[in-house]
């Protein structure tokens, strides 16, 4: 069964990675996928050994479950699987939408690999890798200059790499975030089978990670909308009105799509959270806010150093063991690139209107997914997980500079000399 499997995982990437007609790229594809692969499987085992227990069994035995029910009578799975009937432990499911969705995807996997754990992982794995292979290689094809910091930020990032594999909810948001980067950036006119696809995309990122979905809408939009406003030769300040006004409307169609989001209890839920996450966290391991409440000034006052604390903590001295000392290393980057990000905005004045529009449209995306997490995840271990989304874009946007374009180009050809 796990030759069989193994064979489909290899026919399906390798149909993917040879209709490519640059060498190089087919290199990174097969190299990238199997750092995905193997960090499917030592997700697992540090989720075994090391704590014990983890997000990951809950999905692998909820799903197994809903599985063994299909085994038994196809025709009830058929009717868990639309929401006709409830499910085995209903009481957790149907209480928790985005962990019955993510249960509904495991159980189909475990029927597939006959409960497997790890080859579902694996299947997992790769549609992330498919995700964000496929948004590296449109980037590239759209930005060639961007070639080097396109494959480090979409396939190689340690975090990324790492907490989107195997049997998680940010495999599948991670793989649905490439595919939508993928169809979203600027280039051919958008058919209508593209806007289908799109729209089936967003529903899946906003049933298994909502909080990823409505930032990535907002700052396409915010794009698009620029790009649109420019072409009509808009003043600044009309552009601003467009943006509250895009902005307020977002927010409140999305407080109706999600409670969480009305503007209400908003301010409630970080704190709630907030408070959640603290008593769970060891002293050091979280990061901590003066008279933080549940009111939005408490918010707007502590949102900058949320921001800062999800980009850049924890630091490699805060935390001593393994998973926290890997985390403050790749931090490391990420504090060394952000004066560089600072430094590009002195030539500001020469960028051209797309680059303007792109990096303001990136750096919201950013900072709204920094804050909220920041906010209402404020635990280092969760945080490094949740964060992932933003690292490829931060890295774009920080490292979309002469110096770091540079210095990859020389190390590029250096590689290519050797190789020579």
């Amino acid at each position: 069964m796990t030759a069989i499997h193994g064979f489909v995982l290899f026919f399906l990437s390798g149909s993917i990675i040879t209709r490519l007609h640059d060498h190089t790229l087919k290199i990174h594809g097969w190299i990238s996928l199997s750092l995905k692969l193997l960090a499917g499987i030592l997700i697992g085992l540090l989720y075994s050994e090391y704590y014990d227990s983890g997000d990951t069994y809950l999905f692998y035995g909820l799903g197994e479950q809903i599985a063994e029910v299909a085994r038994l009578d196809f025709g009830r799975y058929l009717q868990i699987l639309a929401g006709a009937i409830p499910p085995p432990e209903s009481d957790v499911l149907l209480r928790a939408p985005r962990l019955f969705f993510m249960v509904k995807i495991v159980s189909v996997l475990n029927l597939l690999t006959m409960g497997n754990y790890w080859i579902s992982g694996a299947y997992l794995s790769f549609f992330c890798w498919l995700g964000m292979f496929r948004a590296s290689v449109i980037f590239i094809q759209n930005y060639p200059s961007f070639r080097n910091l396109a494959l480090i930020a979409g396939l190689y990032l340690p975090s990324v790499v790492f907490w989107s594999a195997g049997l998680t909810k940010e495999s599948i948001a991670m793989g649905l975030f490439g595919l939508l980067v993928a169809k979203l950036l600027p280039g051919r006119r958008k058919s209508v089978q593209d806007v289908i696809i799109i729209l089936l995309l967003l529903a899946g990122l906003w049933s298994i990670k909502y909080y990823y979905a409505l930032p990535l809408i907002f700052a396409f939009g915010v794009f698009y909308m620029l790009q649109s406003l420019d072409r009509n030769g808009l003043k600044w300040y009309w552009k601003s009105v467009a943006l509250l006004i895009a902005s307020v409307v977002l927010f409140a169609v999305s407080g109706v799509l999600n409670i969480n989001f009305e503007a209400n209890y908003f301010p409630q839920m970080l704190y709630e959270n907030y408070q959640a996450f603290q008593a769970g966290s060891d002293p050091g391991s979280a990061l901590v806010y003066a008279n933080f409440c549940d009111e939005w000034q408490c918010i707007l006052l502590n949102f900058p150093s949320a921001v800062w604390g999800t980009l850049f903590r924890p630091y490699v001295w805060e935390l001593h063991h393994l998973p926290g000392v890997l985390a403050g290393l790749e931090n490391l980057l990420y504090l060394a690139l952000f004066p560089v990000f600072l430094l590009s905005l002195i030539s500001i004045r020469r960028w051209t209107p797309e680059r303007m529009q792109a990096t303001f449209a990136a750096v919201l995306f950013i900072l709204i997914i920094a804050g909220f997490l920041g906010l209402s995840t404020p635990n280092f271990g969760t945080l490094d997980r949740y964060r992932i989304i933003i690292l490829p874009v931060f890295i774009i946007v920080s490292g979309n500079s002469e110096i770091v374009k540079n210095f990859l180009e020389r190390i590029s050809l250096k590689r290519f000399r050797r190789q020579r």
